[in-house]
């Protein structure tokens, strides 16, 4: 059985980054393949030494918090213990130097999903380009993402020289295909998010591993608010209000709760964590799910749940969430910070079971060109360059 190794951003303190290499690792072992994740951390000194933010230092007196209950614990600490429960990684490489003087040996080497191929925040760490996998080997991408629509001119030679090893390469978004053109005169594969490879079903095994500490509300507003170049913030808290109007329930906040938020709010116990587990149980039984995340948005359409995504305007370089609700007839559950929210006329609701074939057709299409590109099926990126 031949061995994969996938490179991606998976231990970040973020339930859609390991996620999608969870989801990604599974896939692939299912078309017939033994795979792990490469555990190359990130950040680590040289992104840090670039400019990249640092892993926040926990006081002992909150690390003591923690471990009495009267906090909840750390996403990260959440995060590792899933990838502990549920996936296979390579031994750990914690700098850029370890990973390319000792490189992980595998038949096919994978550069994951997420956004790795960007420059602005990856520091061009050629890491996620595989530049360390040996002379020859097999090399594919698969749903990366570059999530910027240009390349500065200093870079573009360092992307080519990579790129141009790949035996195949498939991106995320429409906007990564525009670039992939552009740098190499050929098209990359535009497929769908890892976490869209495994169905509803799927995603369900892992929900039922839901640790709660309360009795939570049978209905909901499930908010999840991420901000990229823009603040979310004064327009989620417009959207949240014209919801809960509409439904008559309180909100529930995971990754951080709006703080000029006035609305009634459902908040758990004190030493209630919210992982893998209970961020798919959360998103699976939302009466409707107000986000500005990609994975967000990704999970409400998977598990059928009623959403609205935020973004900053309906045409911008970060085209994650866009180019998936266009691709899924939903772009009409897209709301931008200029949408009037009292009088909101976008219905949250959507025919799940139209969706679900559209998703399913997606996903097939998407299975077939990953299985084609491990297998050495589909060469016409090496033809062409």
């Amino acid at each position: 059985m031949k061995k994969v190794g996938i490179i991606t951003v998976h231990r970040l303190p973020n339930w859609g980054s390991v996620m999608q290499g969870y989801a990604l690792q599974k896939v692939i072992e299912k078309l017939g393949y033994n795979c792990e994740c490469v555990d190359y951390i990130y950040p680590n000194e040289w992104h840090i030494s670039k400019g990249c933010w640092s892993p926040q230092h926990i006081s002992l007196k909150n690390k003591i918090a923690r471990f009495l209950g009267f906090r909840p614990p750390l996403l990260s600490s959440l995060v590792d213990e899933f990838i502990k429960n549920e996936m296979n990684v390579s031994r750990c490489y914690r700098s850029y130097d370890e990973i390319h003087k000792n490189p992980p040996c595998y038949d096919i080497y994978v550069s994951g999903s997420d956004q790795i191929w960007n420059w602005k925040t990856m520091y061009m760490d050629t890491t996620y380009l595989l530049d360390f996998a040996p002379k020859k080997s097999r090399i594919i991408s698969y749903s990366s993402s570059f999530s910027v629509n240009t390349i500065p001119a200093e870079y573009r030679s360092i992307y080519i020289n990579c790129l141009k090893r790949y035996d195949a390469i498939s991106v995320r978004e429409n906007g990564g295909n525009v670039l992939v053109s552009d740098l190499l005169n050929t098209n990359a594969k535009v497929v769908l998010d890892p976490t869209l490879l495994l169905n509803k079903e799927d995603w369900k095994q892992l929900e039922i591993k839901a640790n709660w500490k309360s009795r939570l509300p049978e209905k909901y507003i499930l908010c999840y608010t991420l901000g990229y170049t823009y603040n979310p913030i004064p327009a989620m808290c417009k959207l949240l209000h014209s919801l809960q109007s509409k439904y008559n329930c309180p909100v529930i906040f995971i990754g951080r709760e709006l703080p000029d938020y006035d609305g009634d709010v459902f908040r758990f116990e004190r030493n209630q964590g919210i992982g893998v587990y209970e961020f798919l149980w959360l998103v699976s039984h939302a009466t409707v799910f107000a986000t500005s995340s990609f994975h967000g948005t990704a999970f409400s359409v998977n598990l059928g749940t009623p959403f609205l995504s935020l973004v900053e305007k309906k045409e911008q370089s970060d085209d994650r969430i866009s180019s998936f609700l266009k691709d899924m007839g939903l772009i009409d559950h897209l709301v931008t910070v200029k949408t009037e929210f009292e009088h909101l006329k976008h219905d949250e609701t959507y025919d799940v079971i139209s969706s679900q074939k559209k998703l399913q057709k997606l996903r097939s299409q998407s299975l077939e060109w990953l299985q084609n590109a491990l297998n050495g099926s589909y060469e016409e990126q090496k033809s062409l360059c």
